[in-house]
């Protein structure tokens, strides 16, 4: 629709600043493809196919959200210091009528936004339902974030207006996204495997399952079927682990070299000053992510106790250190020393381990550990930021440094208490409905088998290779070889049953000797 600045030409300058967002907007959403692929190699491979589906279609699902009320929402004037209202902004009706180009700030906003909705996912793979996880991010491209990001980012944001910093979002993008995925994960509950209830499961109920049943009976021969069943049966003693490692690390270096863009994009300009420049932003971000990822597979074996001999170092450890390096500097990449990059980033490993902690003392199951990256990294990013702020930071100022720092703490909170409270609202509702996850038989067979029709002869032949693989192992533990214990332990029963026969001849010996003489006996015959 046309406005009064339709026929608008930019200046050079601003064509330069807007390719330089562009740019950086291609290589945020391209986060998209680190994201399924650290998702993906990170659960089992019975989803893999499932992962890059609910990926692609929330952030579909969050453009749509975002056009039609996010944006505006989060940057039409902030009137009441809390959420924008203005209808030129609702489903880009009036972008037109701006100087601003709002078409320009909506695509590099909606990278922004469906980062955080990539981030919830994680938490919540392998037993939330399709239509349930994607009512969320539809729930928060709507509403939840862009209510956050008007508080900061917004024009009339209570925020913003009270000195708050946050460059790219370590709060309102990834503290928000992390505790939204923690808070969805203790409401759905832990995978099947990981819960109390696969101790009490019964198996005949289990086989009754409607899910378990529409699989079962698009299978024709009675023997494929009884081999479905077989592996069916069998998956209750799956190991829960990372199927491809490959995945998480190619993963991880897609989205570092993306957030190089996501926080050098930020400053929204390449024409700025050397002290705040998109270069010194970049460098800042690398040397965080290479800090806490060092730190991180060094020192989180022997913190969370599970080094040993054989298992020093973990991929998916180096890979989230890089990561949670990555999101606390996030808010404080711009007006921050590289000495202090270095700073954030050993304490954003340590903030991401006791994340892991804390998730494993409470008995959280977020598979790929996305709260404790982004939430716990998010949490310390926004502290840091009240540290080291090279303009208003407390080891920087004398005068107003506590506002400042309290500011900080107060957008902290406000962040943590909204998105908890919307979260708890949102899926509360989905578990009284009894529609937030899928049934045990679903997690079982997988996703991929369950909803997205993958199961063929070729994979029943797979079914089939396990099942005979498995049946082979239990019979070769019934007839296996004797291992080096087995014939100490032969040897050591051999002579205690050696000894225990020369006692009793010893025994009948002594009796012999202690019997009366008769008259048969040698010593009483005439010679």
């Amino acid at each position: 629709m046309e406005g009064p600045n339709s026929a608008t030409v930019l200046t050079t300058d601003m064509q330069i600043n807007s390719v330089w967002v562009m740019v950086s907007t291609a290589f945020i959403f391209f986060m998209e493809a680190g994201f399924f692929l650290l998702e993906g190699g990170s659960l089992r491979k019975k989803n893999i196919g499932h992962v890059l589906l609910k990926n692609i279609m929330s952030a579909s699902v969050a453009m749509l959200m975002w056009w039609f009320t996010g944006y505006g929402f989060a940057f039409g004037p902030v009137s009441n210091h809390f959420i924008a209202g203005d209808g030129r902004f609702f489903a880009s009706s009036r972008f037109e009528d701006f100087e601003i180009d709002h078409y320009l700030g909506f695509i590099f906003q909606y990278a922004f936004c469906t980062t955080t909705t990539s981030i919830v996912s994680g938490s919540l793979s392998e037993r939330t339902t399709v239509p349930v996880f994607l009512g969320y991010c539809a729930f928060m491209a709507g509403l939840v974030y862009p209510v956050v990001v008007a508080w900061v980012w917004g024009p009339g944001g209570w925020l913003l207006e009270r000195g708050y910093h946050d460059l790219a979002g370590t709060g309102c993008i990834h503290l928000t996204g992390g505790v939204g995925g923690m808070i969805g994960a203790i409401i759905v509950g832990p995978r099947f495997l990981n819960s109390k209830d696969k101790k009490m499961v019964n198996l005949d109920e289990l086989l009754k399952e409607k899910e378990y049943q529409d699989v079962l009976n698009t299978i024709e021969s009675a023997e494929d079927r009884a081999i479905f069943q077989k592996w069916f049966l069998s998956q209750l003693d799956e190991e829960i682990k990372p199927h491809n490692q490959a995945f998480i690390a190619l993963g991880t270096i897609i989205l570092w070299v993306a957030w190089l863009f996501f926080n050098g994009g930020s400053t929204y300009s390449l024409q700025t000053t050397r002290q705040n420049s998109p270069t010194k932003v970049i460098m800042n971000t690398m040397l965080s992510g290479a800090v806490a990822g060092l730190f991180t597979v060094i020192f989180k074996p022997y913190i969370m106790k599970t080094r040993s001999s054989t298992s020093k170092y973990d991929i998916g450890n180096l890979c989230n250190g890089v990561l949670v390096g990555c999101v606390s500097v996030t808010g404080a990449c711009d007006r921050c020393e590289n000495w202090a990059a270095v700073i954030i980033g050993v304490f954003a490993a340590l903030f991401y381990i006791a994340g892991c902690a804390f998730i494993q003392k409470l008995g959280i199951d977020d598979p790929i550990e996305a709260c404790c990256v982004h939430g716990f990294g998010g949490f310390w990013g926004l502290i840091a930021v009240g540290f080291f702020d090279n303009t208003k930071g407390v080891i920087y100022q004398r005068e107003g440094r506590g506002y400042f720092f309290g500011m900080q703490i107060a957008g902290l909170f406000a962040i943590i208490g909204w998105t908890i409270a919307m979260t708890i609202i949102y899926f509360g509702i989905m578990k009284l409905l009894k529609i937030d996850r899928v049934s045990k038989s679903h997690e079982l067979m997988g996703f991929d088998i369950a909803e997205m029709g993958v199961l063929n002869k070729h994979i029943l032949q797979k079914m089939k290779n396990q099942v005979m693989a498995n049946e082979r192992k239990i019979r070769n533990n019934h007839e296996k070889m004797p291992t080096m214990t087995d014939l100490l332990a032969k040897d050591e029963a051999l002579a205690l049953r050696e000894e225990e026969a020369d006692q009793y001849e010893n025994f009948n010996e002594k009796r012999e000797g202690d019997r009366p003489l008769g008259k048969h006996s040698p010593s009483k015959q005439t010679v």
